[in-house]
């Protein structure tokens, strides 16, 4: 069977600085996207880096953990100018040393009626907080809301944590099985809310910009080493010109849209050859082509019915 073009030996190119320079810009344009695809992705899915679990669904209370998965959160969230809300660290402060004296004093202890009360003013001062105001941009309660009332079979949130909360309610149920649902749906919720610093331009502050500079420079010095050699080998183009033909480049320099960089880090790594795109065209080309015969036969089959019909009607005629 006849090997496909893209599987031949390709000839191994001379070992010259612009080859190991060529890789070297292919590869730090693939982490540059990688990157910038992460730091798109990063507010979406806070929730997860910062508890390194799936959060249960609403009809599941089942919480899928990823210990293994780093904790980048305190970070990153420097870099998204993220800060932690301070009711919420607060709350979810009191609730480990809440969890702690029941295990070690029990519910009748004088510290564990004191810090049950200070947990239940905490958790309503959280609800009662605006999480939804543009200036602060923090995660909306809604979800956690839903969740309490849902367990306390009740209509309001603030009326359902201080049920759930209660020394009689708490004397009936079992504290192993209670505590379960306040440390994988309750305090999950919390540690994902958030505040955001807010820059002189009135915008939410990010130093993303800062560190894909680094990357810009280097391919800034790339794209002027290209233009350099394509003027020293055709003589008569002019600059601009020798600036259009690798206009894919400048991509990179765009200080927005920067999921465009895709494009010309296709380009680079399937030029240098660390990935391999014939396969891909020629899958596609087959496609197109099948479609094409497919439209062909079925433009055929109508001419030839339309033929046979009239070829019919003119007998009849005759």
């Amino acid at each position: 069977m006849t090997r496909p073009r893209w599987q031949k030996a390709i000839p191994k190119p001379k070992k010259k600085l612009g080859f190991y320079w060529d890789k070297t810009i292919a590869v730090l344009a693939l982490i540059n996207l990688s990157w910038i695809i992460f730091d798109i992705s990063y507010i979406p899915l806070r929730g997860f880096w910062a508890n390194r679990a799936l959060p249960p669904s609403k009809s599941i209370s089942l919480i899928t953990n990823f210990n293994w998965t780093p904790n980048i959160t305190s970070y990153y969230d420097s870099i998204k100018g993220i800060k932690p809300h301070r009711e919420s660290q607060d709350y979810l402060e009191n609730l480990k040393e809440f969890d702690n004296i029941i295990k070690s004093q029990g519910f009748n202890s004088p510290k564990a009626k004191e810090i049950r009360l200070k947990n239940i003013s905490l958790l309503n001062k959280l609800l009662n907080t605006d999480l939804t105001t543009i200036k602060t941009k923090t995660n909306n309660l809604g979800d956690l809301k839903d969740r309490l009332k849902n367990r306390a079979g009740v209509d309001s949130a603030i009326e359902a944590s201080t049920l759930l909360l209660s020394e009689k309610y708490l004397r009936r149920v079992d504290w192993e099985n209670e505590r379960l649902f306040w440390f994988n749906e309750i305090a999950p919720a919390i540690t994902n809310t958030y505040t955001r610093t807010i820059n002189k331009n009135g915008k939410v502050s990010s130093l993303f910009w800062q560190i894909d500079l680094i990357f810009q420079l280097f391919f800034l010095i790339d794209i002027l080493y290209r233009v350099i050699l394509l003027k020293h080998i055709y003589i008569k183009i002019s600059w601009r010109d020798a600036l259009l033909k690798r206009w894919i480049d400048l991509l990179f320099l765009l200080p927005f849209w920067r999921i465009l960089r895709i494009i010309p880090t296709t380009e680079r790594l399937a030029k240098t050859g660390l990935i391999q795109l014939n396969p891909i065209r020629a899958f596609i080309g087959k496609c197109i082509v099948d479609l094409l015969v497919v439209e062909i036969i079925k433009i055929l089959i109508a001419r030839i019915a339309t033929s046979f019909l009239e070829g019919k009607e003119i007998a009849q005629e005759l």
